[in-house]
């Protein structure tokens, strides 16, 4: 089982943290926007805004980099957000919140201090801790002494992307609970 496998099919309510885990069958939710052979595992409940891993050659899908597609915006409609699926989930819990996950890589230092500072003052800070203590206790998350220059140094490396500008033709299979997506 894949690590985005286990995210989908374990119960959290990460709505203090401003996500939700998809459980629609993701052929029947996807936007133009969303790259193609991306697999969505997360929404943010708000204007079709939701994150996606897109499936990377040579690499499993939780070493894949994830997304973030946001349908609405007319800029930026698509926004890199880690490096992979243990980054994400890191990055969600350093911020206390995946609010700003989008905006973290393009930031100065202290607007990402700032993301943090915000993000705990938004929701029950109890309930925000009880779901970051069940994604500690169900993920093999990471801390780093330095987290914004871990996910800016991640950006600026293009070996963590994928390239979006074409189809990928290759056949990808891949099972995720219910669903298949091929």
């Amino acid at each position: 089982m894949t690590l985005i496998e286990k995210f989908l099919t374990t119960v959290i309510n990460l709505e203090s943290m401003s996500i939700a885990q998809h459980n629609e069958k993701i052929m029947e939710w996807h936007y133009d926007s969303t790259p193609e052979n991306a697999i969505i595992f997360a929404t943010t409940g708000v204007d079709g805004c939701h994150y996606c891993v897109v499936p990377k050659q040579g690499y499993s899908i939780d070493e894949s980099p994830i997304y973030y597609v946001s349908p609405m915006d007319w800029e930026d409609t698509v926004v890199w957000v880690a490096k992979d699926f243990v980054d994400f989930l890191s990055l969600g819990v350093a911020l206390g919140s995946f609010t700003y996950t989008s905006d973290c890589h393009s930031c100065e230092r202290d607007e990402f201090l700032e993301f943090i500072e915000e993000s705990w003052a938004e929701a029950d800070a109890e309930k925000k801790l009880n779901s970051i203590k069940l994604l500690e206790e169900y993920f093999p998350l990471k801390k780093y002494d330095d987290f914004y220059e871990h996910i800016t140094a991640s950006y600026k490396d293009t070996n963590n992307h994928v390239d979006l500008s074409f189809e990928i033709t290759d056949i990808i299979n891949i099972t995720l609970g219910h669903y298949d997506r091929v």
